[in-house]
């Protein structure tokens, strides 16, 4: 069994690496990522599937007499809100023990010690993957690096200046805050696996899918959150952190390498979409012919949440006064949008929206027509699918609406005047003297544009 083991371990094609640790300990490491913001493990993630399933098996070939401990550490990516971080990086370690020790074939009857811990934020990870990224530019490169190397800039500063464009921009990789958050900080946000096997001398080997890099570094401060029995977590998103007043016994892993097809492209996260409604542009009513709706929508995304905010604009006006045709609809509609998933995945999928409107409209054809205000608040579900910076969003709103409008007519008489139909004594006349209320479909759309990117943080 031994004798498998070490072969196992120096030829194993998968998402676990060799050490050695400076007291001549040998382990294998491995990781699993979790999704920006969240701490519950998902086998669909990023190939963490394929990445359990090696695991699996790597642990059924050293076989339990060959395992002397296992560590699990889990991080977050140093951005936003610091104790946020914290607790998430407390809540994925949770998470091993909840999800992932079963998936990853670790036991109730171990005969070894199995260690969680809480490593915060990922900072040492994302200077040693910096340090070691070959496809990254020499002036982002080293602009990176001495931000994180001045120890006088306490590491909330360096982060509200990471974010404020202290990194500036380059040729090479665009706005280099975000290219980071693209190619590195997703692998910060993670579960760190080690395995330590009992007398085995082994060569580190790069993992297969190039996702993290062997490496003996010095280990990130840590808080303990459990010490069960058994417990192994993985990691690829790992965001590791240097929590104050805490120590972290296992040595830091140093995170996967950006692919090179990264390279050239401008980075960033978009601020704000435009579009149009396809179906009101292309209106035709029988009897009128095309009566096109010009509109347009602008929807604003936070850098963070789930949240979007935006508006949208009806503008039409056609006038056919020798054919007595009219088709007046000035219309503001104020949204918000909820979308259930976000952060790298982006602002893309199912949502739900709610919204406010007024308008003022008239509406004609032949001789007789409508003209008045509106109010209306809805609420819909829509579907968005995104192409590069271009997307398709399709949706429909059900809600209420409040009109109090005027009835006219075509006098057709000698000064092709148009009157109030109204038949009682002018002195008494008041406008908007009818009211209409509607309850039912306000609004359907199918709308194609496109994102800005031009997010400075």
């Amino acid at each position: 069994m031994l004798l498998t083991s070490i072969i196992s371990l120096i030829l194993f094609s998968g998402p676990t690496e060799a050490h050695s640790t400076p007291d001549g300990r040998h382990y294998r490491e491995a990781h699993l990522v979790f999704r920006w913001d969240r701490s519950n493990y998902e086998d669909s993630y990023l190939g963490n599937a394929e990445a359990a399933d090696k695991l699996f098996t790597l642990l059924e070939e050293i076989g339990q007499e060959s395992i002397d401990s296992v560590s699990v550490v889990a991080y977050a990516s140093p951005e936003g809100v610091y104790e946020h971080n914290l607790k998430l990086s407390r809540s994925r370690a949770r998470e091993f023990n909840a999800a992932v020790k079963q998936r990853i074939g670790l036991l109730h009857k171990n005969n070894f010690p199995i260690r969680v811990t809480s490593g915060g934020e990922a900072w040492e990870q994302l200077r040693y993957r910096v340090a070691a990224d070959s496809t990254m530019s020499e002036a982002a490169k080293s602009r990176t690096l001495a931000l994180l190397d001045d120890d006088s800039v306490p590491r909330d500063t360096k982060k509200w200046r990471m974010m404020h464009n202290a990194l500036g921009a380059t040729r090479e990789e665009g706005d280099v805050y975000h290219w980071l958050l693209l190619s590195h900080y997703r692998y910060l946000r993670c579960l760190s696996i080690k395995i330590y096997v009992r007398d085995v001398d082994l060569n580190a080997t790069e993992d297969a899918d190039g996702r993290s890099v062997s490496g003996n570094l010095p280990e990130a401060e840590t808080t303990v959150v459990d010490q069960p029995e058994e417990a192994t977590g993985d990691s690829r998103d790992k965001p590791q952190n240097d929590v104050k007043g805490t120590e972290n016994d296992e040595e830091d892993n140093m995170p996967s390498i950006p692919d090179a097809n990264w390279k050239g492209r401008r980075m960033g996260t978009p601020i704000i979409g435009i579009s149009t409604n396809l179906i009101y542009d292309a209106t035709w009513i029988p009897h009128y012919g095309f009566t096109s709706v010009p509109s347009f929508s602008l929807e604003y995304y936070p850098a963070q949440g789930h949240w979007t905010f935006g508006a949208d604009v009806d503008w039409s006006h056609w006038l056919h006064y020798p054919e007595h045709r009219f088709n007046q609809i000035h219309n503001i509609t104020l949204h918000a949008r909820r979308y259930f998933s976000t952060g790298e995945e982006g602002f893309r999928g199912l949502y739900l929206k709610g919204s406010l409107n007024g308008a003022e409209y008239g509406l004609g054809w032949d001789a007789h027509g409508w003209e008045g205000e509106l109010l209306g608040i809805s609420a819909g579900i829509g579907h968005k699918w995104n192409w590069g910076c271009f997307f398709l969003d399709m949706g429909m709103d059900i809600g209420f609406f409040y009109s109090r409008y005027d009835p006219y007519v075509w006098g057709n008489d000698a000064t092709l005047w148009y009157y109030y139909d109204y038949a009682g004594d002018p002195n008494e006349f008041v406008e908007r003297r009818k009211g209409l209320t509607w309850f039912g479909p306000t609004r359907a759309y199918i709308s194609i544009g496109f994102d800005l990117f031009k997010r400075k943080k």
